[in-house]
């Protein structure tokens, strides 16, 4: 037996020795390349003449939604005990209807931009003991940009999820990260602590297309190039299909959504005209 098995080591060696020093070339190691990051497009000096401008409303349509809250283990006054926490993905239904917090975005932006970024420049996320307080939630920022993380309690870390995958560990009150976003997309913001109900949503934007309707359910898109534009409403399914649980305490880890609640409509901008549009969002069929 041992001589078996002194014979297979020696004939492993032996093929090892080959394929590293047998061959006429040096062993090559082939990693997949990673996707180059997408640049931001600034705007372009243009007329207003030139140009179409893109406003409307967001609607709900049927009955709204009871958003249940969610049971897990919570944090209290007394210690971590088995409660119920709002629902952070419900949806914001305003009188008549109307929708706060909806994102809209042109899917086919043009290729001569023609609207300045109607946003902040600079984005942070600082964690307090009331949650995760983004710049604005849900919040944009520009591809290539940097996020800046910040947190008030010691020992705790932030949870990207999504375009961009990272944790940052905070090891006492001073503790700043600051993150660069390289691909556009949706990030969700989390504490991978099990306080599953602090979540912020952050937007990465190649074009500046990309706003979200106010308190009056409305939007401004601003200025686009006369043709045809995809404009898409959206926001998280609220309906949890799934949890993570740490298999030692129960508490839940994270949260699994049903698919996004979308609508897609095409819209023609004229030069010099104002294009008004109202999109309409209901609730996702069983």
């Amino acid at each position: 037996m041992a001589h078996e098995l002194s014979a297979r080591w020696s004939c492993s060696l032996g093929f090892l020795f080959f394929v590293l020093f047998g061959c006429s070339k040096p062993m090559e190691l082939h990693f997949a390349g990673s996707t180059p990051a997408v640049e931001y497009h600034e705007a372009e000096p243009s007329l207003e003449s030139e140009t179409g401008k893109l406003t409307g409303l967001v609607v709900w349509i049927g009955q709204k939604p009871v958003v249940e809250p969610i049971r897990g283990l919570i944090d209290t006054p007394k210690g971590a005990a088995w409660g119920e926490v709002d629902n952070p993905f419900a949806p914001t239904i305003l009188d008549r209807n109307l929708m706060a917090n909806v994102v809209v975005q042109v899917l086919n932006p043009p290729n001569k931009i023609t609207q300045d970024w109607p946003h902040a420049e600079e984005v942070s996320c600082a964690l307090s003991e009331t949650g995760l307080n983004l710049t604005t939630n849900p919040g944009f920022a520009k591809v290539g940009s940097e996020l800046q993380l910040s947190s008030r309690i010691k020992y705790s870390q932030i949870r990207g999820r999504g375009e961009s995958f990272f944790t940052r560990s905070f090891p006492n009150e001073d503790s700043t990260h600051a993150v660069r976003l390289d691909q556009p997309g949706r990030i969700e913001l989390t504490r991978p602590n099990g306080q599953f109900w602090q979540h912020a949503e952050l937007w990465v934007c190649s074009h500046p297309y990309v706003v979200k309707t106010n308190k009056d359910g409305q939007f401004d898109l601003g200025r686009l190039p006369p043709g045809e534009y995809d404009i898409q409403a959206s926001i998280p399914n609220w309906r949890i299909v799934g949890r993570d649980r740490d298999p030692e305490t129960g508490r839940v880890m994270q949260l699994h959504r049903g698919p996004d609640i979308i609508v897609v409509q095409r819209v023609k901008i004229d030069a010099g005209k104002e294009a008004k549009v109202t999109l309409k969002l209901s609730a996702p069929q069983d």
